[in-house]
């Protein structure tokens, strides 16, 4: 049974701008993969592996700030329900880079190994570049684990980092992990308006 988590990290961008999705690979009512999963770990003193997991997702056009993002996770039995996710932008060669934003995923009040469809809000809300590849990533402090439910319409492409060893790029047809991003329009520094209609009028004075 998979349930539905909303979770605001922090009061974010004030604007009456409606958010809208830039990418999603959920199916309609959030439909995913229930079977297919991928498994970023914070390592244990009895199995010290490590692994995260990340999904990229290009922006579509200017002007657009990172607003929400919707994952579904569930925890192991062997772990707390905590994990990390953290928005990167490029390294520039199609794995993540520089941290944009960390945003702390807390799965408390439910079930271990029970899917939960999550919707995290951005603290900050950052501005998204136009054309710009970024990437969302799931990791584990020491002793979680997490797992990432697959998309069930098709979508490819994901990356994950073993042991540290850098970052890997699979391309196994139909696997990866669903993901939903929503931004919302950057509103007009108040002002702007006003003041580049006095310059217009400045200008027409001038002729």
């Amino acid at each position: 049974m998979n349930s539905r988590l909303f979770v605001v990290a922090a009061i974010g961008l004030s604007s009456s701008a409606q958010a809208v999705v830039i990418h999603d690979t959920f199916a309609p009512n959030f439909g995913f993969n229930p079977s297919l999963v991928h498994t970023a770990a914070g390592g244990t003193s009895s199995n010290p592996s490590t692994n995260s997991i990340a999904v990229s997702f290009t922006v579509p056009s200017a002007g657009l700030a990172f607003d929400s993002f919707s994952i579904v996770t569930a925890y192991e039995a062997t772990s707390a329900p905590f994990a990390w996710t953290t928005l990167h932008a490029d390294s520039g060669n199609g794995t993540p880079g520089a941290v944009v934003e960390s945003l702390p995923l807390f799965l408390i009040l439910q079930q271990p190994m029970n899917p939960v469809t999550s919707t995290t809000v951005s603290q900050s809300n950052p501005a998204l570049s136009a054309g710009a590849t970024y990437w969302m990533v799931l990791s584990c402090p020491a002793g979680n684990t997490f797992r990432w439910y697959d998309n069930s319409i098709g979508a490819s492409g994901f990356s994950q980092n073993a042991n540290n060893q850098g970052w890997a790029t699979d391309n196994t047809t139909g696997r990866q992990p669903v993901l939903r991003i929503e931004a919302r329009p950057v509103p007009a520094p108040a002002g702007i308006v006003p003041l580049l209609g006095a310059m217009g009028l400045t200008l027409r004075r001038r002729r």
